[in-house]
Protein backbone atom coordinates (compact mmCIF):
# COMPACT_ATOMS: atom_id res chain seq x y z
CA UNK A 1 0.00 0.00 0.00
CA UNK A 2 1.23 3.27 -0.47
CA UNK A 3 1.78 6.15 2.03
CA UNK A 4 -0.55 8.95 1.71
CA UNK A 5 2.88 11.42 2.81
CA UNK A 6 2.79 13.65 0.56
CA UNK A 7 2.50 11.76 -2.69
CA UNK A 8 3.22 14.31 -5.68
CA UNK A 9 2.56 11.74 -8.30
CA UNK A 10 3.76 11.79 -12.04
CA UNK A 11 0.30 10.73 -13.53
CA UNK A 12 -1.97 14.01 -13.48
CA UNK A 13 -4.02 14.69 -17.15
CA UNK A 14 -5.73 17.65 -17.90
CA UNK A 15 -5.91 20.53 -16.22
CA UNK A 16 -4.30 19.40 -13.08
CA UNK A 17 -0.96 19.04 -14.65
CA UNK A 18 -0.49 23.19 -13.63
CA UNK A 19 -1.48 23.16 -10.80
CA UNK A 20 1.45 20.12 -10.06
CA UNK A 21 3.64 22.24 -11.87
CA UNK A 22 4.69 20.01 -14.36
CA UNK A 23 6.57 21.25 -17.25
CA UNK A 24 5.18 21.87 -20.42
CA UNK A 25 8.22 23.67 -22.33
CA UNK A 26 8.30 20.56 -24.79
CA UNK A 27 10.45 21.57 -28.41
CA UNK A 28 8.67 21.37 -30.89
CA UNK A 29 10.50 18.42 -33.23
CA UNK A 30 9.98 18.79 -36.92
CA UNK A 31 12.43 16.38 -37.54
CA UNK A 32 10.42 13.33 -36.72
CA UNK A 33 8.03 11.21 -38.60
CA UNK A 34 4.91 9.53 -37.36
CA UNK A 35 6.15 6.61 -36.13
CA UNK A 36 9.38 6.47 -37.93
CA UNK A 37 12.96 6.28 -36.75
CA UNK A 38 14.79 9.96 -37.47
CA UNK A 39 18.12 7.35 -38.44
CA UNK A 40 17.57 4.52 -40.36
CA UNK A 41 21.60 3.77 -40.87
CA UNK A 42 21.76 0.83 -43.83
CA UNK A 43 24.79 -2.02 -44.31
CA UNK A 44 24.73 -4.58 -46.34
CA UNK A 45 27.14 -6.45 -48.65
CA UNK A 46 24.88 -4.81 -51.38
CA UNK A 47 22.34 -7.95 -52.48
CA UNK A 48 20.05 -7.23 -49.18
CA UNK A 49 22.07 -9.83 -47.07
CA UNK A 50 23.20 -8.89 -43.23
CA UNK A 51 21.11 -5.65 -43.98
CA UNK A 52 20.70 -4.04 -40.52
CA UNK A 53 18.79 -0.61 -39.89
CA UNK A 54 19.22 0.90 -36.62
CA UNK A 55 15.60 3.04 -35.36
CA UNK A 56 15.74 5.27 -32.74
CA UNK A 57 13.32 8.29 -31.81
CA UNK A 58 16.07 10.78 -29.84
CA UNK A 59 19.36 10.23 -30.83
CA UNK A 60 21.31 13.15 -29.42
CA UNK A 61 18.84 13.66 -26.95
CA UNK A 62 19.01 14.05 -23.00
CA UNK A 63 18.31 11.16 -21.67
CA UNK A 64 18.65 11.52 -17.93
CA UNK A 65 14.93 11.68 -15.94
CA UNK A 66 13.10 8.16 -15.30
CA UNK A 67 9.02 7.88 -16.13
CA UNK A 68 7.75 6.05 -12.77
CA UNK A 69 5.54 6.53 -10.10
CA UNK A 70 7.19 8.26 -7.26
CA UNK A 71 6.71 10.62 -3.95
CA UNK A 72 7.72 13.85 -3.47
CA UNK A 73 10.87 13.29 -5.57
CA UNK A 74 11.22 12.14 -8.82
CA UNK A 75 14.30 10.20 -7.74
CA UNK A 76 12.29 8.33 -4.79
CA UNK A 77 10.03 5.76 -6.32
CA UNK A 78 7.05 4.70 -5.17
CA UNK A 79 6.82 0.99 -7.31
CA UNK A 80 4.81 -1.05 -8.25
CA UNK A 81 4.32 -2.81 -11.92
CA UNK A 82 5.24 -0.95 -15.18
CA UNK A 83 4.45 -1.34 -18.53
CA UNK A 84 6.64 0.51 -21.13
CA UNK A 85 6.70 0.19 -25.09
CA UNK A 86 8.27 2.58 -27.74
CA UNK A 87 6.75 2.13 -31.25
CA UNK A 88 8.76 2.62 -34.56
CA UNK A 89 7.81 2.09 -38.62
CA UNK A 90 10.74 0.39 -40.32
CA UNK A 91 11.96 1.62 -43.69
CA UNK A 92 13.32 -1.99 -44.62
CA UNK A 93 10.51 -3.99 -45.86
CA UNK A 94 9.60 -7.09 -44.17
CA UNK A 95 10.31 -9.93 -43.30
CA UNK A 96 12.96 -8.76 -40.87
CA UNK A 97 14.20 -9.86 -37.59
CA UNK A 98 15.09 -7.74 -34.39
CA UNK A 99 18.44 -8.39 -33.40
CA UNK A 100 19.42 -6.06 -30.64
CA UNK A 101 17.74 -3.00 -28.27
CA UNK A 102 19.44 -0.15 -26.37
CA UNK A 103 17.99 1.66 -23.68
CA UNK A 104 18.67 4.25 -21.40
CA UNK A 105 18.31 3.65 -17.23
CA UNK A 106 18.10 7.16 -15.37
CA UNK A 107 17.21 5.40 -12.22
CA UNK A 108 16.60 2.06 -10.14
CA UNK A 109 16.38 0.85 -6.90
CA UNK A 110 18.62 -1.80 -5.57
CA UNK A 111 15.91 -4.14 -4.83
CA UNK A 112 14.86 -4.21 -8.49
CA UNK A 113 14.10 -7.66 -9.40
CA UNK A 114 14.02 -9.67 -13.06
CA UNK A 115 11.70 -8.47 -15.08
CA UNK A 116 11.11 -8.74 -19.33
CA UNK A 117 12.12 -7.61 -22.76
CA UNK A 118 8.84 -7.26 -24.83
CA UNK A 119 8.79 -6.98 -28.71
CA UNK A 120 4.28 -6.23 -29.25
CA UNK A 121 2.96 -5.64 -32.79
CA UNK A 122 1.76 -1.65 -33.39
CA UNK A 123 -1.71 -2.42 -33.70
CA UNK A 124 -2.83 0.45 -36.15
CA UNK A 125 -6.43 0.97 -35.32
CA UNK A 126 -6.13 1.70 -31.71
CA UNK A 127 -2.91 3.73 -32.28
CA UNK A 128 -1.54 1.25 -29.35
CA UNK A 129 1.23 -1.66 -28.68
CA UNK A 130 -1.03 -4.66 -29.67
CA UNK A 131 0.01 -8.64 -28.98
CA UNK A 132 3.41 -9.94 -27.67
CA UNK A 133 5.61 -11.57 -30.22
CA UNK A 134 8.26 -12.73 -28.47
CA UNK A 135 10.14 -12.01 -24.59
CA UNK A 136 12.59 -12.69 -22.90
CA UNK A 137 13.56 -12.10 -18.86
CA UNK A 138 15.87 -9.21 -18.27
CA UNK A 139 18.54 -9.66 -15.59
CA UNK A 140 18.84 -6.65 -13.25
CA UNK A 141 22.19 -7.13 -12.16
CA UNK A 142 24.09 -7.55 -15.88
CA UNK A 143 21.35 -5.73 -18.56
CA UNK A 144 20.17 -2.42 -16.01
CA UNK A 145 22.43 -0.26 -15.09
CA UNK A 146 22.36 3.18 -14.61
CA UNK A 147 23.01 4.59 -18.05
CA UNK A 148 23.38 2.57 -21.35
CA UNK A 149 22.18 -0.62 -21.79
CA UNK A 150 22.17 -3.16 -24.54
CA UNK A 151 20.32 -6.19 -25.02
CA UNK A 152 21.02 -8.98 -27.51
CA UNK A 153 17.69 -11.23 -28.52
CA UNK A 154 18.34 -15.11 -27.33
CA UNK A 155 16.65 -16.03 -30.21
CA UNK A 156 16.26 -13.10 -32.73
CA UNK A 157 12.59 -13.25 -33.74
CA UNK A 158 11.25 -12.58 -37.13
CA UNK A 159 8.79 -9.54 -37.56
CA UNK A 160 6.38 -9.46 -40.72
CA UNK A 161 5.10 -5.89 -39.99
CA UNK A 162 7.48 -2.69 -40.65
CA UNK A 163 4.94 -1.48 -37.54
CA UNK A 164 6.05 -2.96 -33.93
CA UNK A 165 7.14 -1.43 -30.62
CA UNK A 166 9.36 -2.74 -28.21
CA UNK A 167 9.67 -2.39 -24.41
CA UNK A 168 9.48 -3.91 -21.02
CA UNK A 169 7.30 -5.93 -18.20
CA UNK A 170 8.16 -5.13 -14.38
CA UNK A 171 5.52 -7.26 -12.81
CA UNK A 172 6.66 -7.83 -9.00
CA UNK A 173 5.22 -5.56 -6.33
CA UNK A 174 6.75 -2.48 -4.70
CA UNK A 175 10.69 -1.54 -5.53
CA UNK A 176 10.97 -5.00 -7.06
CA UNK A 177 9.76 -3.42 -10.07
CA UNK A 178 11.09 0.31 -9.71
CA UNK A 179 12.22 0.41 -13.07
CA UNK A 180 12.96 4.22 -14.59
CA UNK A 181 13.84 3.65 -17.96
CA UNK A 182 14.77 7.27 -18.84
CA UNK A 183 13.07 9.87 -21.04
CA UNK A 184 14.10 12.02 -23.96
CA UNK A 185 12.41 15.38 -22.65
CA UNK A 186 13.29 17.18 -25.96
CA UNK A 187 11.18 14.68 -27.47
CA UNK A 188 7.73 15.03 -28.22
CA UNK A 189 6.49 12.50 -31.19
CA UNK A 190 2.87 11.75 -30.58
CA UNK A 191 1.51 8.13 -31.07
CA UNK A 192 5.14 6.63 -29.85
CA UNK A 193 5.74 6.35 -26.47
CA UNK A 194 3.21 4.33 -24.30
CA UNK A 195 3.15 3.36 -21.01
CA UNK A 196 0.43 1.53 -18.63
CA UNK A 197 0.99 1.60 -14.24
CA UNK A 198 -0.08 -0.94 -11.86
CA UNK A 199 -0.83 1.40 -8.35
CA UNK A 200 -2.70 3.32 -6.36
CA UNK A 201 -4.61 6.78 -7.30
CA UNK A 202 -3.11 8.50 -9.87
CA UNK A 203 -0.50 5.81 -10.14
CA UNK A 204 -2.93 3.38 -11.80
CA UNK A 205 -3.04 4.05 -15.72
CA UNK A 206 -4.53 0.52 -16.60
CA UNK A 207 -4.60 1.27 -20.22
CA UNK A 208 -2.08 1.97 -23.25
CA UNK A 209 -1.15 5.90 -22.82
CA UNK A 210 0.43 8.26 -24.97
CA UNK A 211 3.37 9.74 -23.14
CA UNK A 212 2.84 12.99 -25.10
CA UNK A 213 -0.85 13.22 -25.08
CA UNK A 214 -1.24 12.51 -21.53
CA UNK A 215 1.39 14.90 -20.25
CA UNK A 216 3.20 12.92 -17.31
CA UNK A 217 6.24 14.47 -15.36
CA UNK A 218 8.66 13.58 -17.25
CA UNK A 219 7.02 14.28 -20.91
CA UNK A 220 9.04 12.96 -23.73
CA UNK A 221 9.86 10.31 -25.35
CA UNK A 222 11.54 7.20 -24.33
CA UNK A 223 15.22 6.40 -25.18
CA UNK A 224 15.07 2.87 -26.72
CA UNK A 225 16.11 1.89 -29.99
CA UNK A 226 15.96 -1.08 -31.75
CA UNK A 227 18.10 -2.78 -34.60
CA UNK A 228 16.91 -5.14 -37.10
CA UNK A 229 18.27 -6.99 -40.07
CA UNK A 230 17.56 -8.22 -42.87
CA UNK A 231 16.19 -11.85 -42.80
Amino acid sequence: MVSARSLVILIAPGPVLGALGLCTCLLPNAQFDHHTAENNNFAGDGDGDGETEFLQQQPGKTCDKPLWCYTDDLFNPVGGPIWIQECFTADMAPPFVLTRIEYQLAARDAELGPFQFELRAFDVPSQSPGEILYSQEVNPDSEAIVGTNQILMDIPPTLESQHFCVGFSTELPKLKSALGVAIATESNLAASSYFRFEGDGRCSVPDWADIIAFKPNPTGNWCLSAEIRRR
